[in-house]
């Protein structure tokens, strides 16, 4: 394994760590992509109010808070391309 794979793997385990925490919390999740949509635009609305307290409102929070809420964000989208290539990429079976 090079360098610049065990970087990019390095990345990822704390998406893959969320993911986890996710799936012991909510279970298998199918929602439809419409349901998803709404929670990875819940997820952005975190990270930027996580940048906004950051860069202002008395910096209550830090890229580490900003990181924590991207984290949140990818393990979101992963589980939504999972749950479309589990349900075979078709809105019908996605209800």
């Amino acid at each position: 394994m090079n360098d610049i794979t065990r970087i990019e793997l390095n990345e990822f385990l704390p998406v893959l760590t969320e993911q986890h925490r996710q799936l012991k919390k909510w279970g298998l999740e199918n929602h439809h992509p419409y349901q998803y949509l709404s929670i990875l635009l819940e997820e952005v609305g975190e990270v930027a109010e996580a940048i906004n307290k950051t860069c202002s409102e008395g910096c209550t929070k830090t890229w580490d808070d900003v990181i924590e809420e991207l984290v949140h964000f990818q393990a979101v989208a992963q589980s939504m391309i999972e749950s479309i290539e589990r349900n075979q990429k078709s809105c019908e079976k996605l209800e």
